[in-house]
């Protein structure tokens, strides 16, 4: 009984033989070591612990339970006889399965602690992953509010101004300040315009524009928003070219595509090289769908400049010069009118020629 415990998984045990006057009449230990106990000198010692313990069992009168022989932990048995019959009582060594118990607890801590660490990383991952689309919303919601009052105070501007102008002047006549008062209607009807467009933005935004769709012949509104620009390209020293396939049928919002062609031609007009010219062609590809192309030559162009041409408020001259009568807004509007109708406007740039293709 002198040697250690080895690891080795052995069920050491006690059998008492108990007397019916509660004596000890035979005893036997079966691997039942010291290993656990450095406190009993030796092994005659450890004996007598051990029938100390066996007596105070009896004496207790209890047939089931736990004890402690020295440092080893023990489970008992008492066995039932009949009135004034022997007993015998079992002892088992629980040291094992302490161990066991407390490498349990311990690998559960360890577990427990390894997955609230992961749980808290991917916590955090998903918060992040989840404020990043709010974030950025209000980020360009910030921006939108900055740009649109930088676009609403130049023409204020303007017109406070020519109004002080024609104030100063009471006596004068309307002949006279005819110049302020045309500076003031000009930024008037701007701004009247701006307006507009944010009200359809906003209205966009919150889903609340209605479509009145309607089978419509798209080759004829097409044609006729060309039309109307020639004139205009005439004079703005650029030739308008149209190539559209006749009787095309469009089921959508009449009004709607006419604006979408309009915003991409005059936005062609404005922006393309004088003496230019400006193409529009229309046709039904292999895929039965309308495709809509408006190019022209425009002024060489990076690739941060094309990736923002839809933002809104976003023009590419830096230091936002209206001289155009542009206020960045009309492809925005071009691009959820599309996309209202279940199609897409991408844009190309090659060689010096800026597309906008519309897919129906």
């Amino acid at each position: 009984m002198s040697a250690k415990y080895n690891g080795n998984l052995v069920r050491s045990h006690i059998l008492a033989d108990i007397s019916r006057s509660g004596e000890i009449k035979g005893l036997s230990m079966q691997n039942f070591l010291r290993y656990a106990d450095d406190t009993i000198a030796d092994d005659k010692a450890f004996t007598e612990q051990v029938r100390d313990q066996i007596l105070k069992i009896v004496n207790d009168e209890s047939t089931s339970g736990k004890c402690t022989i020295g440092t080893i932990y023990c489970r008992y048995k008492m066995s039932e006889g009949g009135p004034g019959s022997d007993r015998t009582l079992v002892l088992l060594d629980r040291s094992i399965e302490i161990s066991t118990l407390h490498r349990l607890i311990i690998s559960f801590i360890i577990i427990g602690c390894a997955g609230l660490i992961i749980v808290f990383i991917f916590s955090l991952f998903l918060a992040n992953w989840a404020i990043t689309p709010i974030e950025v919303a209000w980020n360009k919601q910030k921006q939108f509010i900055a740009d649109a009052s930088h676009e609403l105070k130049t023409p204020l501007t303007v017109i406070a101004t020519n109004a002080d102008l024609v104030l100063s002047n009471p006596n004068d006549t309307v002949r006279n300040q005819d110049r302020w008062l045309k500076y003031i209607k000009s930024e008037t009807a701007r701004m009247s315009k701006l307006v507009t467009e944010l009200l359809y933005i906003a209205k966009s935004d919150s889903n609340e524009i209605r479509m009145e769709r309607s089978e419509f012949d798209i080759s004829n509104t097409v044609s006729g928003v060309c039309l109307n620009f020639e004139a205009l390209a005439f004079e703005a020293e650029r030739e308008l070219i149209a190539d559209i396939s006749p009787r095309l049928k469009y089921f959508g919002d009449e009004d709607r595509i006419k604006q979408l062609i309009t915003i991409l031609i005059d936005n062609a007009i404005k922006y393309s090289i004088i003496g230019s010219q400006i193409s529009v062609s229309m046709f039904r590809n292999n895929q039965n769908r309308i495709k809509i192309c408006v190019s022209n030559r425009c002024e060489n162009m990076t690739e941060e400049n094309i990736s923002k041409l839809f933002d809104r408020f976003y023009r590419v001259d830096p230091s936002r010069n209206s001289g155009t009568g542009g206020n960045g807004l009309g492809l925005n509007i071009a691009q959820s009118i599309a996309e209202a109708h279940g199609g897409s406007i991408n844009v190309n740039y090659n060689h010096g020629i800026i597309s906008f293709v519309v897919m129906l």
